[in-house]
């Protein structure tokens, strides 16, 4: 077997290897310093919109059990605004409304559920929330605050 003596790199590799490391010695300080942010909302797995049948069931019957005494059975409202229409008092973005059910709405009479729920079921109960949107329940209550669009 014969055996190399020189083993050196051509020289256009070695000119772009230095030229990645360089590029990348500049790029990477500059884009960790750039003021490009992730939407938390979109990122955290805790607001993360969750559909699942099991957990959207366990989110309705905890509603019913705590909630609809004030929202009604099925979000319409009552002494508590329509949660069913596109109207909204405190924001309707996934992460308002887990922060109105675990802090509650003192000055409305809503109280907060963090220190009596735990905190996937506020989740559940916040997802379930979600898709009552749109419903259109019969005996609705009159729509409250600001119109969002979805």
């Amino acid at each position: 077997m014969q055996q190399v003596k020189n083993s050196n790199f051509p020289g256009w590799w070695l000119c772009l290897s230095g030229l990645t490391i360089a590029v990348f010695s500049i790029y990477i300080p500059y884009f960790l310093n750039s003021g490009i942010r992730i939407d938390t909302e979109k990122a955290d797995p805790d607001l993360s919109f969750q559909r699942k049948a099991e957990s959207l069931q366990t989110g309705k019957a905890i509603f019913q059990t705590n909630c609809a005494i004030c929202h009604g059975q099925l979000g319409e409202g009552g002494i508590g605004p329509n949660l069913t229409d596109k109207f909204w008092l405190h924001g309707n973005r996934p992460k308002d409304l887990l922060k109105i059910i675990q802090e509650g709405i003192p000055e409305r009479g809503m109280a907060g559920w963090e220190n009596i729920l735990p905190p996937q079921n506020i989740k559940k109960v916040r997802d379930f929330v979600l898709t009552i949107k749109g419903s259109n329940p019969p005996n609705a209550k009159a729509s409250q605050g600001r119109e969002y669009e979805d």
